[in-house]
């Protein structure tokens, strides 16, 4: 019986290109609010020393503001309800400070005779707790409390004042009104914003020698393609997810940060995930892709086949693999037929390179 044999051709490049990072997470954030709450009976409050200066309204001395504060123990996932705290002074120039600091918000002077604290839950907009007006009980015959939400307020009230102060996400203002008794009545933070709540989450796409990948975000706000950058900004401790839509050229090879969080990859897909409690810039790396192919040659019959199961040759002889990848080929003759060794990037007569 005449003998067949069979030649076999594979073909294939290797390298590599992409930037990485080495970087840690952080998950104490601070941030100071800014704006102005009023009242018809006391007039403006300024909730930051660095808002622009209206007559009397600036104390003379250091610099002052209002902060918030929180800590997320878990920064690979966001707490359901991350919640707040604020601390430090706002100014009248009618009753001068006006405190939410611990030190002067405390359980044992509470109205409620228990905790005052403010805070704010940035999850669902929630206000509560109390601030006080340091000279009230010695000026004012009045014992200084303001509450921001709570007892004296109606959370479902048809009236705006008795509802207490919310925060929105959406418009990243306050709303709302304190109560502070009849010294200062109903005070609105109608114009109280908190800036660093929100934070700049900046993706580097970068330039890539044909075709075009798209980076995008949910919740939306970043979307830009290859040789480009864009930012979009996100309330602290949001999960950010960005994917990759990478060309056909190209695969996705990892992701790095450089703010302080981490973009951690979701196996199996062309996203990561992170969770911003910095100010953050994340470059995704890209290999090319190159094609592998097979060629037989020969009169025999056989088949070709790959460690990964893309080629099988027979019927896919070829298969885009990113640079760098290691691919074991194995070539099995049909009965009557015989392997004489391999050309290309394989060398040799073993059955398998």
């Amino acid at each position: 019986m005449k003998k067949s044999y069979i030649y076999l051709v594979a073909c294939t490049f290797l390298f590599t290109f992409g930037l990485s990072f080495v970087t840690g997470s952080s998950v104490a954030y601070a941030s100071g609010l800014s704006g102005w709450a009023w009242s018809s009976t006391i007039g403006w409050v300024s909730f930051s020393s660095s808002n622009p200066e209206l007559s009397g309204v600036t104390p003379p001395g250091s610099a002052y503001g209002v902060n918030i504060s929180f800590q997320n123990s878990n920064p690979v996932t966001p707490p359901t309800n991350l919640i707040g705290t604020l601390s430090g002074y706002a100014w009248s120039p009618n009753i001068g400070w006006i405190s939410f600091d611990p030190a002067d918000v405390t359980s044992t002077n509470c109205p409620l005779l228990s905790s005052c604290t403010p805070t704010i839950n940035l999850t669902t907009g929630a206000v509560s707790g109390w601030a006080r007006a340091l000279a009230g009980s010695g000026t004012m015959g009045w014992d200084g409390w303001i509450e921001l939400a709570g007892a004296y307020h109606v959370t479902n009230s048809a009236v705006a004042e008795n509802r207490g102060v919310t925060f929105s996400s959406t418009t990243r203002a306050f709303s709302g009104y304190a109560w502070g008794s009849t010294n200062v009545g109903w005070l609105s933070f109608a114009n109280v914003t908190c800036p660093g709540c929100f934070l700049p989450l900046t993706v580097v796409n970068p330039t890539i020698a044909s075709g075009v990948i798209t980076i995008t975000s949910s919740p939306a706000g970043i979307s830009c393609n290859s040789g480009s950058s864009c930012t979009g900004s996100f309330l602290v401790n949001t999960k950010v997810t960005l994917t990759a839509t990478p060309s056909l050229d190209y695969t996705l090879q990892s992701w790095s940060s450089s703010g302080g969080d981490t973009c951690s990859a979701v196996t199996g897909t062309d996203s990561c995930n992170i969770i911003l409690l910095n100010s953050d810039t994340v470059t995704p790396s890209f290999v090319p892709n190159l094609q592998l192919n097979v060629t037989k040659l020969g009169t025999g019959i056989g088949t070709v086949t790959s460690s990964d199961s893309h080629i099988s040759c027979g019927v896919t002889c070829s298969f885009n693999y990113p640079s760098g990848t290691k691919i074991v080929l194995t070539a099995t003759p049909n009965t009557g037929s015989y392997f004489t060794g391999w050309s290309g990037a394989c060398s040799g007569s073993n059955t398998t390179c």
